[in-house]
């Protein structure tokens, strides 16, 4: 299970530059007491967390939101912690990361690990400097990690290349366009707000925030019925007075 953010730690999230490479963590959430403040920390500092309770849903996790690094909690539950660490360094390229705490037996369990094929310990709790140098040290730095392409239905984004399509029709946005489309697409089903929507594609916050807002969403809506042909409901909705959000796929 992972954690869902508020509109408020959302709002804080906004602070981090979308342009910038954020370096994506699997982490596995057991006695590592994450918070949701955390995350919104964390992600400042160009570390976008993925936790999950346990390990198996880690497994699948690794598989749907390519991580560059997966952080695990020597007291591992439920798995064993050198079972997982052979398996997720033999299987993938994605180096594992070993949490310990001030129990000597979390230390023998790490250096066991790490003949296993963990790449890295770090103490927790831990500050967001901490573990960006574990990331550094095992070759990972935010800006060395595109961001992973995005999907909705028909409507495809990659940002590593800045190539948008409907199923296979290119379609040409402009940055802006292009960041707050991913960003509605990482958010749905979820309506984003005026400014949210505003402050994700990096425009600042003005007292013309409604128009703004509606002439970027014009231009969006626009070029994505044109691409899908005029077919059907248009993918981006608006709610009166809210925001938007994206049509839900049929």
């Amino acid at each position: 299970m992972r954690w869902h953010s508020t509109a408020r730690d959302r709002s804080a999230l906004l602070e981090f530059n979308h342009f910038r490479r954020a370096i994506r963590v699997v982490v596995i959430d057991q006695g590592l007491q994450l918070t949701r403040a955390d995350g919104a920390r964390l992600l400042q500092h160009g570390l976008e967390l993925r936790p999950f309770r346990g390990a198996a849903a880690a497994l699948l996790g690794l598989v749907a939101d390519e991580p560059a690094a997966v952080l695990v909690p020597a007291k591992l539950a439920e798995v064993d912690l050198l079972a997982f660490v052979e398996a997720v360094s033999t299987c993938t390229e994605i180096p594992v990361i070993i949490g310990v705490d001030a129990d000597p037996s979390t230390f023998d369990l790490a250096y066991e690990a790490l003949e296993k094929g963990a790449r890295g310990l770090i103490m927790v709790p831990f500050e967001p400097d901490q573990l960006l140098g574990a990331l550094h040290n095992v070759g990972l730095r935010a800006e060395d990690v595109p961001p992973s392409p995005v999907s909705h239905g028909p409507i495809h984004l990659d940002p590593a290349t800045h190539e948008a399509r409907v199923q296979t029709t290119e379609v040409a946005l402009t940055p802006r366009e292009f960041e707050a489309l991913r960003y509605l697409i990482t958010e749905a089903p979820r309506v984003v707000g005026f400014a949210e929507l505003l402050t994700a594609c990096g425009v600042a916050a003005s007292n013309n925030v409604l128009i703004r807002a509606q002439r970027l969403a014009v231009r969006i809506r626009h070029k994505l019925d044109a691409a899908a042909g005029g077919v059907g409901p248009s993918w981006l909705v608006t709610v009166r007075g809210v925001g938007y959000r994206l049509r839900n796929p049929d």
